[in-house]
């Protein structure tokens, strides 16, 4: 990304911070149609942006993290933790699913920490792509049975449904735990 296209970065910045809702949705814009190369090279000030705390900039802030899709993977993180603060936040959740297969993996470690809930992870998997959903269904003998869980329930929410769904939901009735068997009934 050259020099001319990195200046516009501190303009849209103070942007976001405009007291004026119509400014900051007019940047909100502008970030979602700046160069894919530059929204991830952005990720990270928007992070920060983020974890400042301010409620209204952290609304436009996931709005442009949620566009940027897997290009907003840096920010998986951040948003893991302010989800942790937020627990009810829809946004947080809506952009972490967004984000996609980038956010999986993190968002499996943030649940077994127990700094999310099972509750919170399938809201994000509920607005993930169908092909990460997928991945997910396939983690039927993961050591975690909250993760078999979810593995099992995802994959009745698959259309059209997989080849592979009769073996995961056979392997979840058969689980040791009662609630992975009754996600996959």
């Amino acid at each position: 990304v050259g020099p001319a296209r990195t200046e516009i970065v501190g303009p849209l910045l103070q942007a976001l911070e405009d007291e004026s809702e119509l400014v900051r949705n007019g940047a909100v814009e502008s970030w979602i149609a700046v160069s894919p190369a530059l929204q991830v090279k952005a990720t990270e000030t928007l992070v920060d942006l983020i974890e400042a705390g301010d409620p209204a900039i952290q609304k436009e802030v996931l709005l442009i993290l949620n566009r940027f899709g897997t290009r907003g993977a840096a920010a998986v993180p951040a948003l893991l933790d302010e989800l942790s603060k937020q627990p009810e936040s829809a946004d947080i959740t809506t952009t972490l699913g967004q984000i996609g297969k980038p956010a999986l993996e993190a968002t499996y470690a943030a649940l077994r920490d127990r700094k999310i809930s099972p509750q919170q992870v399938a809201r994000i998997i509920q607005g993930m792509p169908s092909t990460v959903k997928r991945e997910l269904a396939r983690k039927i003998d993961d050591d975690s049975p909250i993760i078999r869980r979810l593995a099992a329930t995802t994959i009745g929410d698959l259309v059209p449904f997989p080849k592979f769904g009769v073996e995961v939901l056979s392997a979840g009735l058969g689980d040791s735990h009662a609630e992975v068997r009754a996600a996959a009934a």
